[in-house]
């Protein structure tokens, strides 16, 4: 063989073989921008969890003018910059209508009618409509934390020991979680 056909041969095989890796290099960077984009969100719907459990006394939920002061601190930063900079990502997440419950509307009814008590009154009594939201947001935060394994796992990495201990005794939590063993037996027992 010529030097003419190795080198002809070398760079077709060099540009097959780059034709074919650059999607595979795609996928896997996409797998791990989605699997951070996950936690980040997961990270933001704890800390608004865990402001709306603190802000009462679960489940009496005594709630008084600290508690409204702390409803109008969640978050919802990560939420709207994957909307802004990641949206075919985001809508690639099993829980992303979920997500976008909470954070795209629950958050900001919380946040906004919090923020209104606090400016309009010295010692704001808390609506029954907070009240609803901030429950809304406890029990939906748990089912989402609940459906599914990969979810658990990310709830257990992301959380100290004892916030994680404090979700899992939730009455919720363990209903959903006794359901799962239930599935679990079932289909090994086949």
């Amino acid at each position: 063989m010529d030097e003419a056909t190795k080198l002809l041969i070398g760079t077709l095989s060099g540009f097959a073989i780059a034709f074919l890796a650059e999607p595979v290099k795609i996928y896997f960077e996409n797998r791990s921008k989605l699997q951070h984009l996950k936690t980040g969100l997961y990270k933001e719907l704890l800390f608004n969890y865990i402001i709306c459990t603190s802000a009462g006394d679960y489940p009496d939920r005594v709630y008084s003018a600290d508690a409204v002061e702390q409803l109008s601190s969640v978050m919802d930063d990560c939420y709207k910059n994957a909307l802004k900079n990641d949206m075919h990502l985001f809508y690639q997440l099993a829980d992303a209508n979920s997500i976008s419950l909470l954070e795209g509307y629950v958050i900001p009814r919380i946040k906004n009618t919090a923020r209104n008590l606090l400016k309009h009154s010295k010692k704001p009594k808390v609506p029954q409509e907070l009240k609803n939201l901030s429950e809304t947001y406890i029990v939906t935060v748990l089912n989402l934390f609940t459906r599914n394994y990969s979810s658990k796992q990310l709830l257990r990495s992301i959380t100290s020991s004892s916030v994680y201990r404090e979700m899992t005794n939730m009455p919720k939590f363990q209903e959903t979680d006794k359901l799962e063993k239930a599935k679990t037996n079932t289909s090994h027992s086949e």
